[in-house]
């Protein structure tokens, strides 16, 4: 039978004995150009020294080439500040999810002081809007102490045409106000839906806010915010006054104290 042998140039040391086959199989070849060579002998046991020679060209597996280092690079950068935010998010869920006996719902908007939120009051068994101090302004003592006034001052006024305020306190570091919810819209989206409201109208809501106004005012307080903005109105038609954020009770200030500017610039008078 004829037998042949073979070289791989720049692998092998020496001629490789392939028997009666006419090829060989390598492992942990590095990547590389080579040379293939293999002879054969007859069946009298005559080389062929001249054989036959191949260029082989071995690249390296797809995993080990410079791009793929780099695109598996990037993607883990990627994914490692993808986790960062998934888990930035969860916390920010977890935070908002609960908020000590308050089953949040959903988000209802925010302002500057806090954001609010509909919830459920587990102890009260009742549907409530609970307001969150802002992260920013949590370790902030004229924000903190702003966020307390406000619930200082609602919880004193009980009216029909004011937005009623449950309880205050913190759980978890966060700083929180529960109040009466309202199922309905702001004045201000009431006009833009409206348009020009009939005289009629304006009469009943504006001697609503008036009632609401003269309950606020009796007790010292000076509301500086308001605006149809924070004017609520439900599904039956009540009117209430809601956001005492920027409130100021007069008993507070001393006539003699500096007092700074507060409120709307374009509901503010000149």
């Amino acid at each position: 039978k004829n037998q042949y042998m073979c070289q791989l140039e720049g692998f092998d040391q020496q001629w490789v004995d392939c028997g009666t086959r006419r090829f060989k199989s390598y492992t942990n070849v590095p990547p590389g150009k080579y040379t293939f060579r293999m002879k054969g002998s007859n069946s009298d046991g005559v080389w062929n020294e001249r054989g036959t020679t191949l260029a082989v060209v071995i690249r390296p597996p797809f995993w080990r080439t410079w791009w793929f280092q780099l695109v598996w690079i990037g993607g883990l950068i990627g994914l490692i500040g993808l986790s960062s935010r998934v888990i930035e998010y969860y916390r920010v869920y977890q935070k908002t999810r609960y908020i000590g006996h308050f089953k949040v719902i959903r988000k209802l908007g925010s302002g500057g002081m806090g954001t609010v939120y509909k919830a459920w009051d587990k102890l009260a068994r009742r549907v409530v809007a609970v307001k969150i101090l802002n992260e920013d302004l949590e370790d902030s003592r004229e924000g903190v102490k702003r966020f307390l006034q406000e619930a200082e001052i609602g919880s004193v006024l009980n009216h029909p045409n004011i937005v009623r305020i449950h309880e205050v306190g913190k759980r978890d570091k966060i700083r929180y106000i529960s109040m009466e919810y309202i199922e309905g819209k702001t004045l201000k989206e009431h006009i833009r839906e409206q348009g020009t409201l009939h005289p009629e109208e304006v009469l009943r809501i504006a001697e609503k806010i008036l009632d609401g106004l003269r309950e606020i005012h009796r007790n010292g307080i000076v509301h500086r915010d308001l605006k149809p903005g924070n004017v609520i109105i439900d599904g039956n038609g009540q009117i209430k006054i809601m956001d005492f954020g920027l409130a100021r009770l007069n008993i507070l200030t001393p006539m003699h104290s500096q007092i700074q500017m507060a409120g709307t610039l374009a509901y503010m008078t000149p």
